[in-house]
């Protein structure tokens, strides 16, 4: 956005993780990347709620074989689609990136930036928390404030997922405050499915805090060139 008079819905609110793009690491699957036939309506649920993008028949691309490493930065967006259907970042004045599988596939093997795999629709998510249809940046800055912290963490049974002991290892992550924590029982009888938990587990603020607070995944990376924090 170009600045914080904006209005978005509730319901076209994505949150994805942006990184530099190598064009020899991506794959054209011209038939999509799952076949969801295969798959019964609650392994769909739990696993591609918030990824129903993915479900169009069209050609999907693959990046480094599924594997997410991202070798020079990685930030998370919050953000609506644009006219083209690239992303519009809500919390600074970005470029507006391709994002894999929903912008055209052209577009996205041609840019050095784009998103890829991780991006999530949080309609379902906001929607439950009772957020109105209709939002403005402060609400945004609220959502990325209260959602992209410890929130999962703390609150990992709403999606269907149990803390475990400090001794197992396996899906382990950080608090806020330094805390190492596990959480690798999953029984799928949450309020939400257990797709939001990852969704959150892939790009929340993670890390111990230092003097001045958490570090903060939003910001842009020097790489993306200068870019405007919204504020008033």
């Amino acid at each position: 956005m170009d600045n914080i008079n904006y209005k978005v819905n509730r319901d076209e609110i994505y949150v994805g993780l942006l990184c530099n793009t190598k064009k020899d690491a991506i794959t054209v699957y011209p038939d999509g990347l799952y076949d969801f036939e295969m798959s019964d309506e609650e392994d769909i649920y739990h696993s591609f709620d918030n990824q129903q993008f993915l479900f169009k028949r069209k050609s999907h691309l693959c990046y480094n074989n599924g594997c997410f490493t991202y070798e020079d930065f990685v930030r998370t967006m919050l953000f609506v689609l644009d006219e083209n259907k690239c992303a519009n970042d809500l919390l600074y004045d970005s470029p507006h990136y391709p994002i894999f599988n929903i912008s055209d596939d052209e577009l996205c093997m041609q840019e050095t930036i784009s998103l890829k795999h991780d991006v999530f629709e949080m309609g379902r998510l906001l929607k439950h928390f009772d957020y109105p249809e209709q939002l403005g940046f402060f609400d945004i800055v609220k959502i990325k404030e209260f959602f992209f912290g410890d929130f999962s963490l703390n609150n990992c049974n709403l999606f269907g997922i149990y803390e475990t002991g400090p001794d197992h290892s396996g899906a382990e992550t950080y608090d806020s405050f330094g805390k190492h924590r596990t959480f690798n029982d999953s029984r799928r009888d949450g309020i939400l499915p257990t797709c939001y938990f990852e969704m959150f587990w892939e790009t929340r603020n993670c890390g111990k805090r230092n003097e001045i607070g958490l570090c903060d995944r939003f910001v842009p990376n020097v790489l993306e060139g200068p870019i405007r924090k919204l504020e008033l």
